[in-house]
């Protein structure tokens, strides 16, 4: 059985949520304070703790940090007011919480975070993927270039317009800022614009920027890390394309940036492993072997399937969840997004292919299923990437 510990000064929350667990199967742990948590810490097996942050003696924030040195691999969650925020963001941003509930709380929301969550813990420690949540946490490997840019246009308070731009030009920051939000407020989105409706400039600021992202400015790392971002870039831009031009169709919102985070598996890969997968990047050009091949030989695990789970646990949209954990086998039959994955799957081919590399064998009856001509699309694909790189370099000058 798993454990739920609350926290919280007001008896009448605490009952509340004894009450909506009372037919769950979780044991539930109540304390009114952080000391009485931390008791309770050192004497059960909890798997799970939700804290209120507004509380005398010491503060959720306090609590959260104390929690995190002593148990680091104990889920941690947020319940509290919204006149909290500035120390919530503080919370979340030093990886000392995964998640945000707003009270008043919805029941259904809450229980179905809690089974979501618990599930794919099990699952991420089965495929030995939790330690990746624990070193990264809500901090992605990001383009140190890129994150310098946003964080001089911050300073200078740019139009939201500019400021969506910078973050759409690094998965990362999009994953940053889309985490945030799917979990801070409840909502699905995979649009950085819609997310930025939730969010003023300090508040970017906030969350945006640890000093973990120091570590990577090295240049083997950046180099490598650049690649996959300039890749995760074109990867959007082919979709959009396919989407307006060639299916004449707009683009749902909710998977405005599904290019862009396709590949953060390969970059959260790359940022762990930094010598092999620079050396399986190397063997993939030489050799002509797939990227998928060499990961699973590497790894034992696939950059698809890393993003996947991680995505899911972090909260983004489901579609988004799917399309990256299927993108390489698009016709696999439990798909729901089908038409998203074939166009991912055709998209992320060929950026790969752009940049001298293959990333797993190419479907073509894809090309059936969407109407497409093979040949057709290759060339418009050349010239959109032909475009994106003229582009990046006046950006650079």
């Amino acid at each position: 059985m798993k454990n739920i510990l609350f926290v919280d000064d007001e008896k009448s929350i605490l009952n509340s949520l004894r009450r909506l667990f009372i037919h769950e199967e979780y044991g539930v742990f109540l304390a009114e304070n952080g000391n009485e948590a931390l008791s309770i810490l050192a004497s059960e097996n909890i798997d799970l703790l939700i804290t209120d942050m507004k509380m005398p003696v010491m503060n959720g924030y306090e609590l959260l940090k104390e929690v995190y040195k002593k148990y680091p691999k104990l889920i941690r969650i947020i319940l509290s007011g919204f006149a909290e925020k500035e120390i919530i963001m503080k919370s979340i941003r030093e990886n000392l919480a995964f998640f945000y509930l707003l009270k008043p709380w919805d029941n259904d929301h809450m229980i179905n975070l809690i089974n979501r969550l618990f599930y794919l813990k099990d699952i991420l420690e089965q495929k030995n993927l939790l330690r990746f949540v624990e070193i990264y946490g809500d901090a992605f490997p990001s383009l140190y270039s890129n994150e310098k840019e946003l964080r001089l246009k911050l300073v200078e308070k740019a139009e939201i317009e500019e400021i969506i731009k910078i973050i759409e030009r690094d998965p990362s920051t999009t994953l940053r800022v889309l985490y945030f939000v799917n979990s801070a407020y409840g909502i699905k989105t995979g649009s950085v614009k819609k997310a930025l409706n939730y969010l003023n400039l300090n508040d970017l600021e906030n969350i945006l920027f640890r000093d973990w992202y120091d570590s990577l400015d090295d240049a083997i790392t950046q180099k490598n890390i650049g690649l996959i971002v300039n890749h995760s870039i074109l990867t959007n831009k082919i979709v959009h394309y396919i989407y307006q031009e060639l299916l004449c169709k707009n683009i749902d919102l909710q998977y405005d940036s599904v290019g862009l985070l396709c590949n953060i598996g390969g970059l959260i890969l790359q940022s762990a492993f930094t010598n092999e997968y620079t050396d399986l990047i190397t063997d993939a050009k030489e050799k002509k072997e797939t990227i998928e091949k060499l990961e699973e030989k590497t790894f034992k695990m696939t950059s698809q399937e890393v993003g996947g789970y991680l995505l899911s646990w972090w909260g983004l949209p489901d579609p988004l969840i799917e399309s990256a954990s299927y993108l390489h086998k698009p016709l696999c039959d439990n798909i729901r997004n089908k038409e998203l994955v074939y166009i991912l799957h055709l998209a992320n081919y060929y950026s790969w292919k752009f940049f001298g590399l293959i990333p797993y064998e190419l479907n073509r009856k894809v090309f059936d299923l969407l109407g497409l001509k093979e040949r057709n699309l290759e060339q418009m694909v050349h010239k959109i990437a032909i475009t994106f790189i003229e582009e990046k370099q006046k950006r650079d000058l």
